[in-house]
């Protein structure tokens, strides 16, 4: 017995090995799924210690897959472990050329010592391409491999072999033929997101040497491509951020064509379609923004199941059933534009203005609800950003009396690039902005020359005359939710405790309104998520933190990405959005915002441009808030708030009320205000007490006087 003791124990050892090894090796293949790389690698190195043989290979083939940045040892060191087992030629090969191309980006002579003996091989056209991309000065490299690639029918790589040899050649006429051969043999390959990418690529190339016409429709066939292979990207796909790039390049090379086609023929179609491009490439920027990273994806178990469900299709439609939000974000096609849909948002006596800024020049359109009213040619884009960013920056100090540089520069602006778009007898404008403009208010420009000294609030300012509203472009669909709440959602994490008096915006809320409020870290994420979701509110007020403008968002002990900000189920007729600490914001920050929030939950959109003291901020929404409770309309309630500011002694200075972004409808909302004695509960006590002192006191008197005469009268 004592000695079949130890060969149960054997047994009973290398079972449990065999059994762990089963294990982690589900656990590392799940962590994978998850993308969680980091926990699979150190899984993997825990186990490998244990590991030998066929076990231990199996490991390092799994290490070696892992997107890590250094994998080529586990590669070599397998390689060193099968001379030791027994192993078939193919899997040898297999070894050989995986440490190659792991080592080639770094030592290309290195990785050929692994590949010798390839040749003929199913891996020697992928090795010939490699030394073909590292070596562009020899043609050897990819002559071979094109002849290679050609008897092995690989038509792929085939195809990537045309395009880079399309790439290094100076003759217009066999580019032509590479494009062609190489656009033949990816349309026989199906529909897939690579070769998607590489026809989108090629197109766009061919367009650089064709005829205006052809290139156009190149063009359009290539931005088609990228949309296809777009739906098919899972939420993490390593070919993403190619993807975006590619997309980026594209629509900027269409847009630049037709500019190009406008200057030359002068015909609106072309602006017009310049124009639409130009916001897909506003789309693209912003799927770029929102799109999930890793670790959104790891922590989401619905886009966890993007990335592991075989059928991508079958996931969509139920992102599509689940989330249509999230799946409108993510798959939905790119909008159409017409000027015929902005001229149906215009308001009898009102007319919209449009700006676009091209990489070199920009533009001004002009046009009410019966016609186009002109066209114009702004200059240089970088004259046009170099004076908005010098105009904004003026208008955030504090000044107690105008600047000669203010008043110059704000007449100047509205000459050189606002009033050639101004019809008579307007009452209304709506500014459609583009790029750094959306910095500026241009409610603070003027009108007329100022030659002498007067106070901000006499200063003949665009406010006065004209009833400005801000549109975004695409326009939005976005609507109330008609059953929406009457209580305000306040989160501000620079409140202090509250005094005696109202000294921020959050104070007056908390004093003037009904609803929720929460100072400092005292909301959680799993407490406002319920709350914004509910429906019972009608205004939302956010201060949140951030370490930097690219930062996540700080919510008390959670961070947020602007991904995960953007999933939060916000249902809202009014949110106001500050980041802090409070900063003067670039155009490309109140966009991001945009993004943000921008959604059929919430229709309209507060924002501040530049900080403010708690003060002056306090004096703004008390006015806007007090006009929303009594039902003006929201953009309506903004501008007559700007210009009680501006009508004040103490925030005349357009850096009080210039300050802010309203973007959204022009509907009422309900907001459901405190009794007096909510309000002012403590005054009212102490007046309660300092009249009922004053009737005892009084009481006393009379008391002591019908005392002395009842005592006379005796």
């Amino acid at each position: 017995m004592a000695r079949i003791q130890p060969i149960f124990t054997i047994l009973f050892l290398g079972l449990t090995a065999l059994s762990s090894f089963g294990q982690s090796l589900s656990s590392i293949q799940n962590r994978q799924a998850a993308l969680d790389w980091e926990g699979a690698q150190a899984a993997a190195q825990t186990a490998l210690a244990s590991l030998e043989g066929a076990d231990r290979l199996a490991y390092l083939q799994l290490l070696g897959e892992l997107p890590l940045p250094n994998r080529a040892p586990f590669w070599q060191e397998g390689l060193s472990l099968m001379d030791s087992l027994e192993q078939g030629d193919s899997l040898r090969l297999f070894w050989r050329w995986k440490t190659g191309q792991a080592l080639i980006e770094e030592d290309t002579e290195k990785a050929l010592t692994y590949w010798e003996g390839l040749e003929g091989t199913a891996y020697w056209g992928e090795i010939l391409l490699h030394l073909a991309k590292k070596r562009p000065s020899s043609s050897i490299y990819l002559e071979q491999a094109i002849q290679f690639l050609s008897r092995e029918q690989q038509l792929f790589l085939l195809a990537k072999a045309y395009f880079l040899e399309l790439q290094r050649s100076q003759n217009r006429f066999r580019k032509k033929y590479l494009a062609e051969r190489s656009l033949e043999l990816l349309a026989s390959l199906g529909q897939q997101a690579e070769s998607l990418l590489l026809e989108a690529e090629i197109l766009s190339r061919q367009a650089s040497w064709e005829p205006a016409k052809s290139a156009l429709l190149s063009l359009q066939v290539s931005r088609q491509k990228l949309e296809q292979a777009w739906t098919q990207l899972r939420p993490y796909s390593p070919l993403r951020k190619r993807l975006l790039t590619l997309s980026a390049a594209v629509w900027e090379q269409s847009v630049a064509l037709y500019q190009q086609q406008f200057s030359q023929e002068a015909q609106a179609q072309y602006f017009e379609q310049a124009l639409q491009l130009a916001l897909e490439a506003r789309v693209w920027q912003k799927r770029a923004l929102l799109w999930p990273q890793r670790k959104d994806v790891r922590s989401d178990s619905l886009l966890l199941a993007g990335q592991t469900t075989p059928n991508l299709a079958l996931w969509q439609a139920r992102l599509a059933e689940e989330s249509p939000s999230r799946y409108a974000l993510t798959y939905a096609p790119l909008p159409q534009f017409s000027l015929s849909q902005l001229r149906q948002q215009l308001k009898e006596n009102e007319e919209f203005l449009l700006y676009y800024t091209a990489e070199e020049e920009s533009y001004l359109l002009a046009a009410d609800a019966e016609q186009l009213l002109g066209f114009w040619k702004l200059g240089r884009s970088e004259d046009l950003q170099q004076a908005t960013a010098q105009l904004a920056s003026l208008l955030a100090q504090k000044n107690t009396q105008p600047s000669k540089v203010y008043l110059q520069q704000a007449h100047s602006f509205y000459k050189r690039f606002l009033a050639l778009g101004l019809a008579e007898n307007k009452e209304g404008i709506q500014l459609y902005l583009d790029g750094p403009l959306w910095q500026l208010p241009f409610e603070a420009l003027l009108r007329q020359a100022v030659t002498e000294e007067k106070s901000y609030a006499e200063l003949p300012y665009l406010i006065k005359e004209l009833e400005l509203s801000y549109r975004f472009l695409p326009t939005d669909s976005s609507s109330q939710k008609a059953n929406l709440g009457k209580n305000v959602l306040a989160i501000d994490q620079r409140a202090p405790a509250m005094g005696l008096l109202p000294t921020s915006g959050f104070d007056l809320l908390f004093q003037r309104f009904r609803g929720s409020f929460y100072r400092a870290e005292e909301a959680s994420l799993a407490d406002f998520k319920p709350l914004a979701a509910s429906g019972d509110y009608s205004l939302l007020h956010l201060a949140l933190a951030q370490k930097g403008p690219q930062a996540p968002y700080l919510f008390a002990t959670d961070s947020l990405s602007a991904w995960q900000l953007r999933q939060l189920p916000i249902q809202t007729a009014l949110l106001y959005f500050v980041p802090l600490p409070e900063r003067q914001a670039e155009a490309e920050e109140l966009l991001r915002w945009r993004h943000l929030f921008a959604h059929d939950g919430c229709s309209s959109l507060l924002l501040s441009r530049w900080s403010k003291s708690a003060e002056a901020e306090a004096a703004f929404l008390s006015i806007f808030y007090d006009l929303l409770a009594k039902g003006y309309q929201k953009e309506e309630a903004f501008r007559e708030a700007q210009l009680s500011l501006l009508l004040s002694s103490e925030w005349a200075a357009p850096q009080f009320w210039s300050g802010y972004l309203y973007l959204g409808d022009r509907q009422t909302m309900a907001l459901a205000k405190r009794s007096f004695f909510e309000q002012y509960w403590l005054y009212s006590i102490l007046a309660s007490f300092s009249l009922l002192a004053l009737l005892i006191f009084f009481w006393r008197i009379n008391r002591l006087d019908l005392g002395r005469n009842t005592a006379v009268n005796d």
